[in-house]
């Protein structure tokens, strides 16, 4: 099986491929954040909204020639979010970025063929980290690669043995490796050893007189395919239980929120919470991402919270009244002119408001 993947990997591989791209941290454009050095040793210090920002620019970048790309940290960085931005080199060009799911550890191998916008020449190429306000980030490598034979074998070999975190796919599925971009799944690729190695013995049998079909030869290979996917499995269950041990371990139910998931939006719906009185009006909660909205007007009871799926839309301006609060999560299609003192509600009318609180997560208005 090894053999023929790498025979396949061999044969589409580059016949003459560029040399890998290394991106030094020294030569980085900082956006947000600020790098600190000290004792030889770079970090990306996030800023006050939590946000760091590297950049870098290298014209004549080919997206087809590197599509992998890989990254080394010293210590496995605890942010809650990283993702891939870059820009076309043509001008007027607007930026694209891609979310990298999955657990960050030491290191990180990811295809960067599964972001959709990843083609033609990005004139540069960064990386965009979402934790807490001053945690630090300790970059080492990051390299863009070419597809030849031994990077996408360690690509594969690492997204297997990569760990996963809990997220909010979990209680449906594992999907068997370190993210969704990845080069090639274990579940296919055992099925597809299955089914080749039962048509093999199908023309063993048919072929020899002398050899007679044996179920027990079906049900072996049929255990050793579930006892190689049970395996992978188990060791990224076991990572996910120590993960769930390190996080969780000794605390009450309110303080496991806090250091969860949803901890950035526990934290602002608090504080929603702490600027609106229990009696006072309805709370209206409006957000592009569905499971935001959800998730925050749980957080929010026992206010009088509204929450209408999908939550792209406020109401018409006629049933709001005076004293009604608006949160709006990000990402969030409705603009706040802050100069006028207005917020669109989506349906094309604007809702005079004064603007209460604002985070990263999202932003607290009372109408007026």
């Amino acid at each position: 099986m090894v053999a023929g993947l790498s025979l396949f990997f061999i044969v589409t591989a580059p016949v003459d491929p560029p040399p890998a791209i290394y991106l030094d941290m020294a030569a980085a454009r900082v956006d947000l954040g600020r790098v600190v050095s000290a004792g030889g040793v770079s970090r990306l210090l996030l800023d006050s909204s939590g946000l760091g920002v590297l950049l870098w620019t290298h014209p004549g970048l080919e997206a087809g020639d590197y599509p992998l790309l890989h990254l080394v940290f010293r210590q496995p960085p605890q942010t809650d979010a990283l993702a891939v931005l870059w820009k076309s080199a043509n001008a007027g060009g607007s930026p694209s970025h891609y979310r990298l799911s999955g657990e960050l550890g030491f290191e990180r191998w990811q295809a960067l063929t599964a972001a959709p916008d990843w083609h033609g020449k990005p004139g540069e190429f960064g990386l965009i980290f979402r934790g807490r306000p001053g945690q630090s980030v300790m970059l080492e490598k990051v390299q863009l690669l070419p597809p030849t034979t031994s990077n996408r074998l360690r690509l594969i070999y690492a997204d297997w043995h990569a760990p996963i975190s809990w997220d909010h796919t979990s209680i449906n599925g594992n999907w068997g490796a370190g993210s969704f971009g990845a080069l090639l799944f274990p579940v296919p690729l055992i099925a597809t050893f299955f089914c080749l190695s039962l048509l093999f013995y199908g023309a063993i049998v048919a072929k020899r007189a002398t050899s007679r079909f044996d179920w027990q030869v079906v049900a072996g290979l049929f255990l050793f395919c579930w006892l190689a996917l049970d395996v992978l499995w188990q060791g990224k269950f076991l990572g996910q239980l120590g993960e769930t041990r390190r996080l969780f371990a000794g605390l009450d139910a309110e303080h496991k929120l806090s250091v969860g998931i949803d901890a950035a939006l526990v934290k602002f719906a608090t504080e929603v919470k702490r600027q609106v009185a229990p009696d006072t009006g309805r709370v209206l909660v409006s957000s592009d991402d569905d499971y935001l909205g959800m998730r925050a007007a749980y957080y929010l009871y026992p206010l009088n919270v509204y929450w209408q799926r999908p939550g792209k839309r406020l109401p018409a301006r006629r049933y709001l009244h005076a004293g009604d609060y608006i949160v709006l999560l990000t990402p969030t299609s409705l603009g706040f002119e802050q100069k006028d003192g207005f917020l669109e509600n989506g349906r094309g009318e604007v809702i005079p408001v004064t603007l209460i609180a604002s985070t990263a997560v999202g932003a607290l208005f009372r109408v007026i």
